[in-house]
């Protein structure tokens, strides 16, 4: 009699990325190749190797360090170029410049005075809702306002009842 029991399948090793597909998954990232089929040319493998190998984690892993090394070292000559802009003789690219390196500092300047209110709604807080106008547009308040303090007037409308 034959055991029709399924037999667990047997578990693989973890996939390790060869240096060819090291050099296609480089290509890629970097620019050299615009497609797969680029990719496969310049490392010698077939596009469904290199298809095969992005569905697997260790690629995955290695673009992602490999990616959030290229933005690092690109932070390093946009510095240089911010930097250099606060010489410029263009007093706008001057303020731009110095305004970006303050907030990537942590230091950034109001973009525009203006009231806040904040209205918890149930447990959690709520929304936050801008009252203001455009600068421009801001209108005094009247004598009989300032008299009273009362800035915001509003009724109250009756819920619909349902």
């Amino acid at each position: 009699m034959v055991d029709k029991t399924k037999v667990p399948a047997k578990k693989r090793g973890n996939y390790r990325l060869s240096e060819r597909m090291l050099t296609a998954l480089t290509a890629l990232a970097e620019g050299r190749a615009s497609s797969v089929a680029e990719a496969a040319q310049l490392s010698g493998q077939t596009e469904r190797a290199i298809y095969y190998a992005l569905r697997k984690e260790p690629a995955k892993e290695w673009l992602r360090a490999h990616i959030a090394t290229a933005l690092q070292l690109g932070q390093i000559p946009a510095m240089r170029t911010m930097l250099g802009l606060l010489k410029s003789s263009n007093e706008i690219s001057k303020f731009r410049s110095a305004a970006w390196l303050m907030e990537a500092n942590g230091v950034g300047p109001v973009e525009r005075r203006a009231p806040l209110v904040n209205i918890a709604i149930g447990p959690s807080p709520g929304y936050v809702i801008d009252l203001s106008e455009p600068p421009d547009q801001i209108a005094a308040p009247d004598v009989a306002q300032r008299a009273t303090g009362m800035l915001i007037d509003a009724k109250a409308l009756p819920a619909d009842e349902g």
